[in-house]
């Protein structure tokens, strides 16, 4: 039985309580994390200490390793606890909308860095004798931080939309029940 607290009441109701679903999160998510901040680590290192990796299109690389890595060390994390300690899958627990915004963000910035460097792997393809010139480091660092703004103004608008959908419901539960 879990019980949550919203701004004027308590709700209480049972969701996946199967035995064991804390060991299975655990299990899952506690290896994931481990892979995923080591192989980034070695992508972002092996980007700085190689000459060889110091071209334009491998910054996309490192800058989709450290999205990984936020990802290993904040939202995995938050998604973590946000599924063993509120018991809860239905973003209904108090901070859940800013748990699942920080995830969010995480997961669209990779999605955005992945279709940004399938763009530079296309041009690279396609127009092999001009690819110098059409993807400076300028160009490069403005596509990462394009990924990295649309991402966050997402996790905001999720946020805003999320806290003023629930405030409207709540203010229309409380004034059927006035």
């Amino acid at each position: 039985m879990a019980i949550y607290y919203t701004l004027l009441n308590t709700t209480t109701f049972q969701l996946n309580t199967f035995t064991g679903r804390t060991a299975v999160y655990l299990g899952i998510g506690i290896p994931c994390i481990i892979v995923l901040l080591a192989g980034n680590v070695m992508v972002i290192a092996a980007v700085f200490t190689q000459r060889a990796l110091k071209k334009p299109s491998y910054y996309l690389l490192t800058s989709l390793a450290i999205t990984d890595v936020i990802t290993g060390t904040i939202a995995i994390p938050l998604e973590l606890y946000r599924r063993v300690v509120t018991n809860d899958i239905t973003c209904s627990a108090k901070w859940d909308v800013y748990f699942t915004s920080v995830v969010y963000m995480c997961a669209s910035d990779s999605m955005f860095h992945m279709v940004i460097i399938t763009f530079d792997r296309y041009l690279a393809v396609l127009k092999p004798l001009r690819y110098n010139a059409l993807m400076t480091p300028q160009r490069i660092l403005m596509l990462a931080l394009l990924g990295w703004l649309t991402s966050t103004l997402i996790a905001i608008e999720q946020i805003l939309v999320m806290t003023s959908l629930i405030t409207v419901i709540l203010l229309f539960s409380y004034i059927m029940t006035t």
